[in-house]
């Protein structure tokens, strides 16, 4: 007979619960690590090369030139206005003191002081060095006939110059313990100097025979070596003199610079 129809699939069983999972098995033992072998010896060393021969040494260049010599070394340098001197200098007449200037009157004395500044104490120079003092000094002459003497000094003696007649130098050198000035009886003619502003210069040489010797150039170079010895080392002053009792005098500054030379 024919084949009978198919029958139907079944439906699928539930799937069942996963069992429990089984223990771990244990871990191996780690195997023990093997022996460092041992190190082979060092190499020999090689040889050390020879030194090359030193090459033969250079001539010698000739010298350098000589570097211009020191600088002069400043020491001092004042300023003497009516008003310092004032209140520092020692005066001899009493003048009239003004903001700007000093006037003296007529005096009592022929060639007598009218005062005295101290540049420098004792023991602030030597006598050994040599040094150059520059005096710019400004007067104004209030009478034809105003002759004024200005000075350099040390403990013993005085060495400067004066103006005669406004044509005449005359150098000066006395004792710094006298109250008058002293002057040579020789002059020098000089028309045509600057008569209110004065530019002096004192040099000082250690190396005169009879010891310090002063020099003194006036404005445009007239000149005198004086044989008084002035010792640095004892101070420097400066004083200034009248002449005739008559004569009148404005002064205005007195400015110092003291350079030891090189």
């Amino acid at each position: 007979g024919s084949r009978g129809q198919k029958g139907d699939r079944g439906v699928a069983g539930y799937k069942g619960v996963q069992g429990p999972l089984g223990s771990r098995g244990q871990k191996g033992d780690r195997g023990v690590a093997g022996y460092k072998g041992v190190q082979g010896p060092l190499g020999s060393r090689g040889q050390k090369g020879e030194r090359g021969v030193d090459g033969a040494k250079g001539v010698q260049g000739p010298p350098g030139s000589r570097g211009p010599k020191g600088a002069n070394e400043y020491v001092t340098h004042l300023f003497m206005s009516p008003t310092w001197l004032a209140s520092n200098a020692q005066f001899f007449e009493t003048p009239t003191k003004e903001t700007h200037r000093l006037v003296f009157g007529t005096g009592t004395t022929l060639n007598g002081r009218l005062f005295k500044a101290t540049i420098l104490p004792r023991g602030a120079l030597t006598d050994s060095s040599v040094y150059t003092v520059n005096v710019k000094f400004w007067k104004i002459l209030l009478t034809d006939d105003s002759d004024l003497f200005m000075t350099l000094c040390d403990g013993s003696h005085c060495v400067g110059f004066g103006y005669w007649d406004h044509v005449k130098i005359q150098a000066s050198q006395f004792s710094s313990s006298s109250s008058t000035c002293s002057y040579s009886d020789s002059y020098t003619q000089y028309p045509n100097g600057n008569y209110e502003l004065w530019d002096l210069r004192f040099e000082l040489s250690p190396s005169h025979t009879l010891g310090n010797t002063w020099n003194a150039a006036l404005d445009k170079g007239m000149s005198q070596t004086y044989t008084n010895v002035l010792k640095p080392s004892s101070g420097l002053w400066i004083t200034t003199c009248r002449n005739g009792v008559h004569e009148t005098y404005d002064l205005r500054f007195v400015e110092v610079t003291v350079l030891k030379m090189a």
